[in-house]
């Protein structure tokens, strides 16, 4: 049997979301603050609430499930697919130029 690559790529996306929930979530005070709308505290809460709540649920999933599922694959002696190899190297690059995108716009503002 083989180790799935779609799981790596599924995660990373998880991941990606994760952090711009997390950045829309800081700049939440920034809006509330701009906007001429009187909003009421308890109309924020639930948003507020459910985004908390996808975030605990991805760091549980990427903590937990799947380093359990990777551990099991190695005791299990999956082989890695050469696809999937080629995927990390990609997958390394992206990070280089994200973080260099994240750069430029922060020397932006």
């Amino acid at each position: 049997m083989t180790h799935a690559a779609q799981i790596d790529l599924t995660t990373n996306e998880m991941k990606k979301a994760v952090e711009d929930l997390q950045n829309d979530l800081k700049s939440l005070p920034g809006l509330l603050i701009q906007s001429h709308k009187k909003l009421e505290l308890l109309e924020v809460i639930p948003l507020v609430t459910f985004i908390t709540l996808l975030i605990e649920l991805a760091s549980r999933i990427e903590g937990g499930i799947l380093k359990t599922v990777e551990e099991l694959a190695d005791l299990a002696k999956f082989k890695k697919v050469k696809d999937e190899m080629e995927l990390q190297k990609t997958q390394d690059t992206s990070k280089i130029v994200d973080n260099t995108e994240k750069v430029i716009a922060h020397q932006r503002v």
